[in-house]
């Protein structure tokens, strides 16, 4: 529209840089920030940017950017001022910490990034290594946990106990796992779009089961040889119980959601249960590191009293209760 147009073109006219080649924050006396800071990816988000601004995301692969042992910073560890405020425990830092929503941000805009068509300064690889790391920060003292911030080497959350930071919950890392990492692309029509981020000959097989999406239950499954799910080789999606894509290669697919291409009903891998009300369950470290607990959290009524569950094997992940993603990554090994 016009008015996406008009906004596009004020963005990119009054917020980049072409010395740092980085999107910026503009002061009110019309000057921009002499520091690259996370929030310059937000733009991507939207679509905004052309391939001449690429050369941005660099700074996600250099140390002296935003590239840090445990997460990506919210500002560039070059600058003179990044971290002043140690020792840490203050309030609301924003000179170079790690925010897991700000990773959030910045790692949705690589997967709209990475599906513009064409070449690009980063790739696929990035994405999967970053969440990676994203998901090992998910966790205190060896159970699952998420803070309001925490410390670029060591990765202790800053504020720890502190009732802001242990109840912030402030990530969306189950949206980057369905949305980016397995590839199900939000739509306002009937295609159903998967377009998995995952680096070529990475994973031999994942799955993602009962995702309640426009009316159907949703699975997408990835099985290299058809060895683990003995349905077929490769990726297909299904909508309830119906295969309404199929490629032989991780690749981006799309079907019509009230489609079909099989014959015959498939099982969802995990059968449906009825819903327990009153518990909500959140986040979950997935692991198949025996240094690493499986686990959930039950968040229960508004005292949010937290239990530590341990599970078997069979590693799942629940966004709302009833939607499972089973196998999926986030390990520290490739199956």
């Amino acid at each position: 529209t016009s008015v996406y147009e008009s906004l596009k073109k004020k963005i990119i006219d009054e917020l980049w840089d072409p010395k740092h080649k980085f999107f910026k924050v503009k002061f009110p006396d019309g000057s921009l920030c002499d520091t690259r800071e996370a929030i310059g990816y937000i733009p991507w988000m939207f679509g905004i940017p052309g391939p001449e601004h690429d050369e941005a995301w660099l700074q996600i692969r250099n140390p002296q950017g935003f590239l840090a042992p445990k997460g990506l910073t919210t500002a560039e560890r070059r600058h003179p001022r990044f971290r002043k405020n140690r020792p840490q425990g203050g309030s609301c830092e924003w000179d170079g910490a790690v925010w897991p929503f700000a990773t959030t941000q910045t790692l949705m805009a690589l997967a709209e990034l990475l599906r513009t068509p064409g070449s690009h300064s980063v790739d696929r690889t990035d994405y999967y290594n970053n969440l990676l790391t994203y998901a090992t920060s998910h966790e205190r003292k060896g159970i699952p946990h998420i803070g309001e911030y925490h410390d670029e080497v060591t990765g202790r959350w800053l504020r720890d106990i502190n009732p802001r930071s242990w109840y912030y919950n402030h990530s969306t890392y189950c949206d980057l796992v369905i949305t980016g990492l397995v590839g199900l692309v939000p739509r306002g029509d009937d295609t159903i779009e998967v377009d998995p981020l995952f680096p070529a000959d990475s994973m031999s097989y994942f799955a993602l089961d009962k995702v309640l999406y426009h009316g159907k239950l949703l699975t997408i499954i990835w099985d290299a040889d058809g060895s683990r799910y003995k349905r077929g080789t490769g990726l297909s999606v299904y909508a309830d119980n119906r295969l309404i894509a199929r490629s032989t290669k991780l690749k981006r697919v799309t079907g019509n959601i009230n489609g079909s291409v099989g014959i015959g009903n498939y099982p969802l891998l995990l059968p449906v249960k009825k819903k327990t009300p009153g518990k909500f369950l959140n986040h979950s470290i997935l692991s198949k590191n025996p240094g690493v607990q499986h686990g959930l959290f039950n968040l229960k009524g508004q005292s949010f009293g937290r239990q530590f569950k341990c599970l078997p094997d069979g590693v799942y992940i629940s966004v709302f209760p009833d939607v499972v993603i089973c196998d999926v990554l986030l390990s520290v090994e490739n199956h």
